[in-house]
């Protein structure tokens, strides 16, 4: 019937179209009768025209009519589609759906929930992905393989690229797979005019495995149509098919392993590659645990590891779980309520730390959800770590697969008795690895007892699959984590009653997280009894931290463990009992670490000063600097670098020695943490950042490589130990202003000076006489007495060149001294006395004037120059003059009262008379007896007025050129490292100062440097007055060195001199002192 209607509604149409042919030609007939009487060819050849094309639109429909309605219909209901897949809303009503269905984080199969779940957006973190083989991806529940920071990359890095992708993310139980599919499904919606491929695509192949094995060849559209519930529009014809040809669509395919039937997972897997083959445009992603893709994959696929949290990533989750759950709880938002979720986020964080076994778990995001769970609405972490192993055990065995509706061959407690049974095994033989045969051999018999259809190999297959039990190598098996072993054994020996096992093994640490596991709320008397009896130190330990776990406990049994506390701090303690007490206390310090971004674990509270009380008196250790404390929890300060490293490898000694559980035979356990692991704690909000702002502030670090600590500080405090150049030489003129060094080092100059000067004498006379004698015989009339090849002028100007600056110094040393005695005044008068300049002055004064008569003699003196050299004459005699006059007053004002020299002359080998390091002939070189070269650089210095301190006395002067002669170099702040500075000067052999200017001198210096030093650096004495007796010698010995090109020396020297001042400034401010704190290593 269909046909004859279509056919006679294309009749009727047509005649319709003819007879409209004919209407239009009506009003042309008058045109065309009035043509045919002009030019009838013309009309009768049109009539025949229009005739032929009535005729031939005639024919076309007689026969095309039936290709015509046939083409016409497929036109219209393509038109209809068009119009209802581009106008309808079902693409925007799906999309919502998406975002809607998928709006809230799925807690399923969790033990302890809240009622209700925070929002996917509120509390989503981006596991990273990183590209491995599948044999590659660890099975697992904790483990994954490190991965750099820089290799860890987002799914969006993947997807809506120009190319479209096949990805399997492969990742083991709880690593978030289903959470980032849910992520990518619920932003593709939501932001789909940005993508590339804007529809996403979401199913459970686990629901769909039935109706791919019964149809291979169902298509994806179909499946996607069956897994949709009803809308409130209706897709339109087609629209699925036009999208995924197009490649409009991310398809996310979740759960392959959740295919229990291997059959079916083949079948899922074929039939996946086949809809990747139809529909190639679009974007796709497998999800799968790692068991459930070795035998079945998918081709093309770029195979990526879901990787575990970063500490970084379990700090955001956190605090977004927080923000979220306290949202909904309280119905309000605002800073009291981001405050409120901030301080619960980080008590979690801080509980975490001190149970590093709990905080293994929380780079799984899973298991990490469920301990938010239990620390948000149960408030038990972390004294009920058994409870918690229960649920974790409990949700990984059979929860989560019952809230997935997937099939259990076993029922859950069946499961988790069976494993109970294993773990105590294993604990039994101290293994953590067992062979697949051993499995199945042990499991067989007692799966019978539960099961008689499940086979052994099954069993291992399953709890394989679940992440508890894993492959490690091929045919060895082992739990996850040694916790999960720990745990299971210790239900296995509560229900069995097993308790003497765990008595027995008071003395072995392999048990020690069994034991406190088994006795989480129970009765501890009998193991700590047990422990005590048996007394060492890794028993008693176990006894400490079981009075600590919350355990019942007799009272008698609670003040034993006191007492045994105490004898370790007695004086009378012997070494094994003090040992023993570090031990407990160590424990206790080292159970509570931070996590840092990096991995690693940092103990923010500081060593305490009673465990660093049992590390001296075990060591011998100096006591640190600073007033002790009076209690003996608060933190140690004033330690120095050399402690630090010895106290570093005591800790780890002795935490090996006790062998507290996994840590017993582990090498260094402990180490100094590192600046930036320090700088994170010091920023990231918590009770470590609170520790790190006001009990810690300056902490012992130590740089990747570096060979000794350095000195961490918070942004925004001064730098620590280090040393102003000002402060330094405040303290050095101090020092010289309350000795003798610069008078005697005045008296020493003038000493020499005279003697440089009275050298001049002779030559300056000879020269001055021979001129003299030659103008005289010019004006006679006679030759010119050899003046015309004498170099007289110039040698007198070298003479008085030479002069002029021995008594320039003399005059300024002379007038630096307030009082010297004869066996000084008459030496250095007798040689002023005895000058001849006055004479020379005289002899040049007349050759000038001789000069000045005759008009020859004016040529000659013109020539010769003999004025230029009268005034540098007369210069020396008016400064001779006033030498003597001085001479006159200091002899006048008596010699020095007899007193004992300071002690800072004393270290320097001035308690003699300046004579002796003066040469009898008073010119040359100094002797090997006589001071060093830079003490008199430095006097000459100062009285040449050749420091830039000019303006200041003669004193401040001094100590600028000492310091600037010390550096080699402009003086910089100094950085002292005591501990370090200590075991280099102990080491100092006098041989250093072989090359100096002076070896004997220096080494007697040296000799009496080192032995002030010793007890201030061994902390025997504190710094008082012996502080000048280091201070400048050290400073003068650094100068000496620096001039012998010894520059490693010097710098020690100086830092020496520099930390005279540290170490006073470090007893008067308690800021300055370091504290200790450990990292893990």
């Amino acid at each position: 019937m269909a046909a004859p209607e279509a056919g006679g509604s294309m009749e009727r149409a047509w005649r319709t179209v003819l007879g409209l042919l004919v209407v239009v030609a009506a009003p042309l007939i008058a045109v065309w009768s009035s043509l045919l009487k002009e030019r009838p060819g013309l009309a009768l050849l049109l009539a025949f025209a229009w005739l032929a094309v009535v005729v031939a639109c005639w024919l076309f429909w007689k026969v095309a009519a039936e290709s015509v309605n046939r083409y016409l219909g497929v036109w219209a209901t393509s038109f209809d589609r068009f119009m209802d897949q581009h106008l309808s809303r079902y693409g925007k009503v799906y999309g919502q759906w998406v975002m809607d269905s998928r709006r809230f984080l799925d807690a399923k199969g969790l033990a302890t929930v809240g009622t209700f779940s925070p929002e996917m957006d509120e509390v989503f973190v981006d596991v990273g992905l990183t590209a491995r083989a599948p044999r590659q991806v660890p099975p697992d529940l904790l483990g994954t393989t490190p991965v750099d920071t820089g290799r860890r990359r987002s799914i969006w890095d993947f997807l809506h690229q120009d190319a479209p992708v096949v990805l399997a993310a492969i990742g083991a139980p709880g690593s978030g797979k289903t959470t980032l599919l849910n992520h990518v499904a619920r932003l593709t919606a939501r932001t789909a005019p940005e993508r590339r491929r804007p529809i996403p695509v979401l199913l459970q192949l686990r629901d769909h495995a039935k109706a791919v094995a019964a149809d291979a060849g169902i298509s994806l559209p179909e499946l996607i149509r069956q897994a949709l519930p009803r809308l409130a529009v209706a897709e339109p014809a087609g629209w699925w098919e036009s999208r995924l040809t197009r490649g409009k669509c991310v398809v996310l395919l979740d759960g392959l392993d959740e295919v229990a039937n291997a059959a079916q997972r083949h079948d899922i897997v074929a039939w996946v590659n086949q809809q990747i083959a139809v529909y190639p445009r679009n974007d796709f992603v497998v999800t799968s645990r790692p068991h459930g893709y070795r035998d079945a994959f998918v081709e093309s696929a770029t195979t990526l590891q879901v990787l575990s949290f970063t500490p970084d990533q379990v700090r955001r989750f956190l605090h977004g779980w927080y923000l979220a759950v306290e949202r909904r709880a309280t119905g309000t938002t605002g800073r009291e309520v981001e405050m409120l979720a901030r301080e619960a986020a980080d008590d979690l964080l801080d509980r975490l730390a001190a149970s590093p076994a709990l905080y293994d778990l929380t780079i799984n995001p899973l298991l990490l959800t469920m301990i938010a769970n239990v620390h948000r609405f149960r408030r038990s972490l972390p004294n009920s770590r058994a409870d918690l192993y229960g649920e974790v055990c409990q949700v990984m065995l059979w929860r989560r697969q019952e809230a997935k509706r997937l099939d259990l061959n076993l029922p859950g407690a069946s499961k988790e008795r069976l494993l109970a049974w294993l773990a105590y095994e294993m604990m039994r033989s101290g293994t953590r690895d067992m062979s697949r045969r051993q499995l199945m051999d042990g499991i067989g018999p007692r799966l019978k007892r539960v099961s008689a259809e499940v086979t052994p190999e099954e069993f291992i297959n399953d709890v394989g699959s679940n992440g508890l039990l894993v492959e490690r190598e091929r045919e060895l098996y082992a739990f996850a984590h040694l916790t999960f072993q720990e745990y299971l054994a210790a239900r296995y020996l509560q229900e069995h009653g097993l308790e003497r096992v765990l008595i027995e093994a008071v003395d072995d640490p392999w048990w020690r997280e069994t034991t406190l596991l088994y006795l989480a709320g129970a009765d501890a008397d009998p193991i700590v009894g047990a422990a005590l009896r048996s007394g060492t130190p890794t028993a008693l330990s176990l006894a400490f931290e079981c009075a600590e776990i919350g355990a019942e406990l007799a009272p008698e049994l609670r003040q034993r463990l006191a007492e045994v506390l105490a004898e370790g701090f007695d004086q009378t303690a012997s070494v094994e009992s003090r040992r023993l007490v570090a031990g407990v206390l160590a424990s206790r310090y080292l159970r509570r670490l931070v996590p840092t971004p990096a991995g690693a674990r940092v103990c923010p509270d500081p060593i305490t000063a009673d465990l660093y009380w049992l590390f001296r008196k075990d060591t011998g250790t100096p006591p640190p600097d600073g007033r002790p404390s009076s209690r003996r929890n608060s933190p140690v300060r004033g330690v120095w670098s050399s402690d630090a490293t010895a106290f570093v490898r005591w800790i780890n000694a002795l935490t090996s020695a006790n062998g507290n559980g996994a840590h017993q035979g582990a090498g260094i356990l402990y180490r100094l943490p590192a600046s930036d692991e320090l700088d994170v704690l010091a920023t990231a909000a918590g009770p470590a950042a609170q520790i790190l702002q006001s009990r810690a502030k300056r902490v012992w670090n130590m740089a990747t490589g570096a060979g000794t600590p350095s000195v961490w500080t918070p942004a925004g405090e001064p730098p620590a130990n280090v040393v102003p150049a000002d402060e330094l030489l405040t303290a050095v003129v101090a020092d010289l202003r309350g000795s003798g060094v610069l008078a005697q080092l005045m008296t020493v100059t003038a000493i020499e000076t005279a003697g440089r000067l009275a050298l001049t004498g002779a030559p300056i006379r000879a020269a001055a006489e021979e001129l003299a004698r030659g103008m005289m015989a010019i004006r006679s009339g006679r030759d010119a007495g050899g003046l015309e090849n004498s170099t007289a002028l110039e040698d007198l100007r070298g003479h008085l060149a030479r002069a002029g600056e021995a008594a320039t110094l003399l005059s300024r040393a002379l007038g630096g001294l307030h009082r010297a005695g004869p066996e000084i005044t008459e030496p250095i008068e007798q040689i002023l006395a005895r000058h001849p300049i006055a004479r020379a002055v005289e002899h040049l004064e007349k050759a000038a004037s001789l000069g000045r008569d005759v008009a020859i003699a004016q040529e000659w003196n013109r020539d010769l120059g003999v004025d230029s050299a009268l005034p540098d004459a007369r210069a020396i005699r008016d400064r001779v003059r006033r030498s003597r006059r001085r001479l006159s007053e200091l002899a006048g004002a008596g010699p020095d009262p007899a007193a004992a020299r300071s002690p800072l002359e004393q270290r320097l080998g001035m308690d003699v008379e300046p004579l002796t390091f003066v040469r009898e002939h008073r010119a040359g070189p100094p002797s090997n007896a006589a001071l060093g070269i830079c003490l008199r650089l430095a006097t000459s210095a100062v009285l040449k007025h050749q420091v830039p301190e000019a303006d200041r006395d003669a004193v401040t002067r001094f100590g600028v050129v000492l310091l600037h002669f010390s550096a080699a170099t402009t003086p910089e702040p100094i950085p002292v490292d005591l501990g370090r500075l200590a075991e280099t000067v102990r080491q100092l052999p006098d041989s250093v100062v072989r090359g100096f200017s002076s070896p004997t001198w220096a080494t007697a210096v040296l000799r009496m440097l080192l032995q002030a030093t010793a007890p201030v650096i061994g902390r025997q004495e504190p710094m008082t007055e012996t502080a000048a007796a280091i201070r400048v010698p050290a400073l003068i010995l650094a100068a000496e060195a620096a001039h012998a090109r010894q520059d490693a020396l010097a710098a020690e020297l100086r830092h020496l001199a520099a930390a005279t001042c540290l170490m006073r400034r470090r007893t008067a401010d308690p800021g300055l002192l370091e504290s200790l704190i450990l990292a893990t290593a």
